[in-house]
């Protein structure tokens, strides 16, 4: 008998031990996998975060940008036209920012192409009035011959 009796109370010290020990596996793999979704979560907010400074970064570029334009190249107010016989994805678009900070209207011209003489009417019609032209354009405004606009 008494080895039987502690074998009995052995076996059942070690099923205690050991049903004890699953819950504790059992907890601690509940413990990684929430760990594991918070540095998901974690790396996800991460990466929002950079975006968000990235594009902090471009605004304040931008608006460096605007300030630079209306302190040392142009002071458009608004009486002022931008006329856009370039296409505004380009050159054009760029001063768009302190026309439309400073009220100035933007003018775009009903050609799709650059057309000379549509410009030159639209500068003598609009007084005050600026653009953004590549030098190719400047060369066929001067083989126009007409005289500037006044």
């Amino acid at each position: 008998g008494q080895s039987g009796t502690t074998q009995l109370m052995n076996n059942d010290y070690l099923q205690s031990n050991l049903d004890n020990i699953l819950k504790q596996a059992n907890d601690l793999q509940n413990s990684i996998d929430s760990m594991t979704e918070m540095m998901s979560i974690q790396t996800d907010l991460a990466a929002v975060s950079q975006r968000m400074a990235d594009k902090m970064k471009t605004t304040s570029g931008d608006m460096s940008d605007v300030r630079d334009h209306l302190a040392d190249f142009d002071d458009p107010d608004e009486n002022c036209s931008l006329i856009h016989g370039a296409p505004m994805s380009h050159g054009s678009g760029l001063y768009i920012p302190p026309y439309v900070l400073r009220g100035a209207r933007q003018v775009i011209p009903e050609s799709a192409a650059f057309d000379p003489d549509e410009f030159l009417d639209l500068c003598g019609h609009h007084p005050g009035s600026s653009a953004f032209l590549a030098p190719t354009m400047v060369q066929r405004l001067i083989q126009t011959g007409r005289p500037r606009p006044e």
